[in-house]
């Protein structure tokens, strides 16, 4: 849904997408849609079957459970997904990766705080890449052509503010990207 948090985390993907290109040298067309929904739907896997039928290489299931949509689309067209919010690599050979959020550093800070008498509720807490709230799960990723060293070099130019990466739904830099399911098709 277009929410700020979910078109948020969109730009940062496309952002991520559009940095990868120029670095590559390779043009990259990324279509966007909002599903309305969370659930998983014979809908989303009609929208996923098109997508792969017009070429897309990779689509971004980025909505909970529509994920298992995207997921039986590319089974059934050979195709390519990315997952999110946990590695969900377990649910489907065609996930390659998945944009995760880190949970355990969340809840053990805020445990630890409860415990030690220094949460106070209220003020709410970002976690970001600055935190390792958020991340790849190297171990279980299928790239052919990235390893973890890149990946921690990248990694760490976003961790030390190197690399922007803009997130405010009104920023002139992201206002055309209007479009949580992307679909990605590289073109060499």
């Amino acid at each position: 849904m277009a929410v700020p948090s979910v078109i948020r985390y969109g730009y940062g993907f496309v952002q991520g997408c559009n940095l990868a290109a120029e670095e590559m040298g390779i043009k990259v067309e990324i279509t966007y849609n909002y599903t309305g929904t969370f659930f998983e739907s014979p809908e989303i896997k009609s929208i996923a079957d098109d997508w792969y039928h017009q070429g897309t290489q990779v689509i971004f299931a980025c909505g909970g459970a529509i994920g298992k949509s995207v997921m039986k689309s590319a089974e059934e067209n050979k195709a390519k997904v990315i997952g999110v919010d946990l590695d969900q690599s377990s649910e489907s050979e065609t996930v390659i990766t998945s944009a995760m959020k880190m949970l355990k550093p969340v809840v053990y800070d805020v445990l630890k705080d409860y415990y030690t008498g220094s949460f106070h509720g209220g003020a709410p807490q970002t976690y970001s890449v600055k935190n390792n709230g958020i991340g790849l799960p190297m171990e279980t990723s299928k790239f052919s052509t990235f390893s973890k060293q890149e990946y921690d070099a990248i990694f760490g130019k976003l961790a030390a503010g190197n690399v922007i990466i803009y997130n405010k739904t009104d920023d002139s830099t992201t206002a055309d990207l209007n479009l949580a399911a992307a679909k990605v098709i590289y073109l060499k």
